[in-house]
C-alpha cells in the first residue's frame, strides 16, 4: 500500500510501499520505517529545533497540497532569509546596472519593461536562496526580502544608466563654449573695474572659471545635473532627475525622449515598483 512518509534524516516527502518494505527516501537513501509517524522524527515539537522553528513543523505543511516531485515549502527562518537577501540583492543590482548601461547606451527605454525583468530575477535569486518557495507562515519574511532586492535592483538602474551618460554626453563642449565666453566676459569686467570689492568678486568668479574648465567631460556632466538638482553629489543628483523628469519614454538615439511633469513621473515610477513586487512575491510565495 502507498503512503505518504516524511524522511527523518533529510524532511523529504515521498510516497512508499509499506507491504514491500520500500520506505527508503528516494533523496538521501535513509530507511524510513517509522517517517508515517511524527513523534519519531528526531526533531519533532518538543524536541531541537533551529531559528526558532520546529524542523518537522517546517515541513508539515499545508495538507491536500502533497507533490513528490516538487519540493516542500520552506520554513524562511534568519539563514534562509539572509541567503535571500544575499543572492537576491546581488543579482537583481548586478542586472540592474546592466540592462540600464544597455539601454542608456542605445536610448532605449519603455514603461514597465525593466521592472518585469528585475521582478523575474529578483523572485527566482530569492527562492534560490530560501531553497524553494517559503511556507505561508513566513510569507512576510519572503515579501521583505523580494522587496530589499528590489530596491537595490533600482538603484542599480539609476547607477548603470549614470554611468554611460557620464561618458555618452554631448553637453560639455557647448559647456566649455560657455566657460571661454563667460572667462573673457569676467576678465574684460575686472580690467574696468576700479573697486577693490568687486574686483575680488570677479577674481573669485574667474576662479571658479578656470575651475570647472579643468574638469574632464564626465566630471562637467556631473556638475551639470548638480545644478539642476541642487545636490552636491552628481550621481544622487542624476537620479533626483530621472526620478522626476525622467526620460519616460525613448525610442532610440535620433528621437525626442518623452519628459513629464514630477509627480506624472514619480507615479509611473512607484506603480512599476509595485508591478515588479508583485511578479517576484509570485515567484517565492507558496503556490
Amino acid at each position: 500500500m502507498l503512503v505518504k512518509c516524511v524522511c527523518s534524516n533529510c524532511a523529504h516527502s515521498y510516497l512508499g510501499d509499506d507491504a514491500m518494505g520500500a520506505l527508503s527516501c528516494p533523496r538521501c537513501g535513509v530507511s524510513n520505517e517509522s517517517s508515517r509517524n511524527p513523534s519519531d522524527i528526531p526533531d519533532a515539537p518538543g524536541g531541537a529545533s533551529l531559528g526558532g522553528y520546529d524542523a518537522y513543523d517546517e515541513y508539515a505543511y499545508e495538507e491536500g497540497m502533497f507533490a513528490p516531485q516538487t519540493p516542500p515549502p520552506m520554513l524562511v527562518n534568519s539563514e534562509r532569509f539572509a541567503r535571500g537577501l544575499v543572492f537576491g540583492g546581488l543579482a537583481t543590482g548586478l542586472v540592474g546596472v546592466g540592462i540600464a548601461g544597455a539601454l542608456t547606451a542605445i536610448r532605449f527605454s519603455i514603461p514597465a519593461v525593466m521592472a518585469l525583468v528585475l521582478a523575474l530575477v529578483a523572485g527566482a535569486m530569492c527562492r534560490y536562496g530560501f531553497g524553494g518557495r517559503c511556507a505561508r507562515r513566513t510569507k512576510g519574511r519572503a515579501v521583505v526580502a523580494v522587496s530589499v532586492a528590489l530596491v537595490l535592483g533600482f538603484a542599480g538602474t539609476f547607477v548603470g544608466a549614470w554611468v554611460v551618460e557620464r561618458y555618452t554626453g554631448d553637453r560639455a563642449e557647448v559647456t566649455r563654449d560657455d566657460l571661454d565666453r563667460g572667462l573673457r566676459a569676467l576678465t574684460s569686467e575686472q580690467n574696468r573695474v576700479g573697486d577693490e570689492g568687486t574686483r575680488l568678486l570677479l577674481s573669485s568668479r574667474i576662479r571658479e572659471v578656470k575651475r570647472l574648465q579643468g574638469l574632464s567631460d564626465p566630471a562637467l556632466e556631473d556638475y551639470l545635473w548638480e545644478q539642476e538638482a541642487q545636490i552636491k553629489h552628481g550621481l544622487l543628483g542624476y537620479a533626483k532627475l530621472r526620478a522626476t523628469r525622467g526620460p519616460i519614454l525613448r525610442m532610440g538615439a535620433n528621437s525626442n525622449p518623452v519628459e513629464l511633469a514630477m509627480w506624472p513621473t514619480l507615479a509611473i515610477l512607484g506603480a512599476e515598483f509595485l508591478i515588479a513586487l508583485f511578479v517576484a512575491a509570485r515567484g517565492v510565495l507558496p503556490r
